[in-house]
């Protein structure tokens, strides 16, 4: 887990030292109760609400993380 505003630069560390694959596996930490008791009457929360579930494939994990981060950006240019 790792805080959702860390982003990794792994094309310069491919760069500068002899990697041949780097795969990220870290997942961001959202609070989803917290972020969705804050927007739970607009496109944030009904996204958290549609999409998060007890379990979950990778690939629907992603989309979520995924989805969170844009809305939480498009928020953010707007403000």
């Amino acid at each position: 887990m790792r805080d959702p505003e860390i982003e990794f630069d792994l094309e310069q560390l491919a760069s500068r030292f002899r990697i041949a694959e780097i795969i990220d596996d870290s997942e961001p930490q959202y609070d989803f109760p917290a972020l969705f008791a804050e927007h739970s009457s607009d496109m944030i929360g009904f996204f958290i609400q549609a999409l998060q579930k007890d379990s979950m494939s990778p690939v629907e994990k992603k989309a979520l993380y995924y989805g969170v981060n844009a809305l939480l950006h498009t928020t953010d240019e707007r403000s």
